[in-house]
């Protein structure tokens, strides 16, 4: 089973809850492109909430996008960008992101 494991860590050693991702499904078994299950003590130690994603494989939508790249941009926003930088680093995490968002640009 094709399954992708996304874990982000800080250099203070803290870590964003783990995601297990598997981009199995064709589009006649799985409605949406990806669809986000929560895990609450799949996370380190057992506490706290982790999170399985669903996901097609291959095809892209109209805009040339396909469900991983989908799910990796749900990960970067909800995960990496809004639940753990900015909690984890306040100011100096939106400055981080802000300098981040600048150079994709």
């Amino acid at each position: 089973m094709n399954t992708k494991f996304k874990v982000c860590v800080n250099a203070a050693g803290k870590m964003a809850p783990i995601v297990l991702h598997s981009p199995i499904f064709t589009e006649a078994e799985l409605a949406e492109p990806y669809y986000v299950i929560k895990v609450p003590g799949s996370t380190m130690g057992g506490e706290g909430l982790g999170y399985v994603v669903l996901s097609r494989k291959g095809l892209k939508d109209k805009n040339g996008v396909s469900p991983s790249e989908q799910v990796t941009r749900w990960y970067y926003e909800t995960i990496v960008q809004d639940g753990f930088i900015l909690r984890q680093c306040g100011e100096q995490g939106k400055m981080l992101i802000s300098i981040f968002e600048q150079s994709q640009s």
